[in-house]
């Protein structure tokens, strides 16, 4: 695995906004990072946000658990379990990928006028499609991505080469989901796309 192009590809999909205080956090489901979870703990402990918005039904991976209970309804456990107050989350159980995870959000809470500026919480090299999400299916929200700080530096092989056909299928799915409509067109450089059709 080439280093260098891991990092290229790792730095255009990950937006890392310096935080700010939001009317809420939207964090998004998934079970395989639970360094997300943290991130949107320590944001609400430092009175950053003093609100979370849990966005995830049941995904791939709990559903090969044969687990029933939604991402989001696990993520709330785990911040409950921390001090956060039920009052203080909000979830939404049905949406099974970002788009739904968005266009749900708006529906029921973003779309007030009392929610102007979100922070979004995912894994990093999903940041980039979340913003072209919320730019495409929104309208007078202002969202700041911030992501965990991880470093990709220390993966074994193995784990590098996971993670870059990750950063490979976000790629194609900019490209696709903004052909489609779904997102707004990102402008993608020409070396990324050429990593792709190697």
């Amino acid at each position: 695995m080439n280093r260098r192009r891991f990092e290229i590809m790792y730095e255009y999909l990950s937006i890392n906004d310096e935080p700010k205080k939001a009317d809420l956090l939207f964090l998004f489901g998934g079970i395989t990072m639970p360094e997300i979870w943290g991130k949107a703990f320590n944001l609400f402990e430092n009175n950053v946000v003093k609100n979370i918005y849990i966005a995830g039904g049941v995904g791939k991976e709990l559903a090969k658990q044969r687990n029933q209970i939604s991402e989001a309804e696990l993520i709330k456990k785990y911040l409950v379990e921390r001090g956060v107050p039920k009052k203080n989350i909000f979830i939404e159980t049905n949406s099974t990928n970002t788009l739904e995870n968005v266009i749900f959000a708006h529906e029921h809470i973003c779309a007030t006028d009392q929610v102007k500026k979100v922070i979004a919480v995912s894994k990093p090299f999903h940041m980039r499609r979340i913003l072209a999400t919320f730019m495409k299916n929104t309208r007078n929200i202002d969202v700041l991505c911030c992501p965990p700080n991880i470093s990709y530096t220390e993966l074994n092989n193995e784990e590098r080469k996971y993670q870059w056909n990750r950063m490979i299928g976000e790629i194609g799915r900019l490209i696709k989901y903004a052909e489609k409509g779904d997102i707004e067109k990102c402008n993608i450089p020409d070396e990324i796309v050429s990593y792709i059709v190697e």
